[in-house]
């Protein structure tokens, strides 16, 4: 299992933590945070895709070997 918690603490707080200067920029933040992390993101029934329109597709690609991620990101 994934720690989310963590990651989206490490990521929104540590990271980016020193560039929130008030409370409204702090809840954009965590909710960038809940949008783009969590266990939704490898679920087969209904696959998350960062961005969509008519000629991009970004998503994350299926389990498999090195070359299968490869081809998916030189497919753009």
């Amino acid at each position: 299992m994934i720690p989310w918690n963590t990651l989206k603490y490490l990521i929104g707080e540590v990271m980016y933590g020193g560039r929130v200067i008030d409370d409204f920029d702090r809840r954009i933040v965590n909710t960038y945070m809940d949008e783009y992390m969590g266990d939704f993101l490898f679920d087969t029934f209904q696959p998350f895709h960062f961005y969509v329109d008519d000629t991009v597709d970004y998503y994350v690609p299926e389990d498999g070997p090195k070359e299968a991620y490869q081809v998916n990101i030189t497919d753009y």
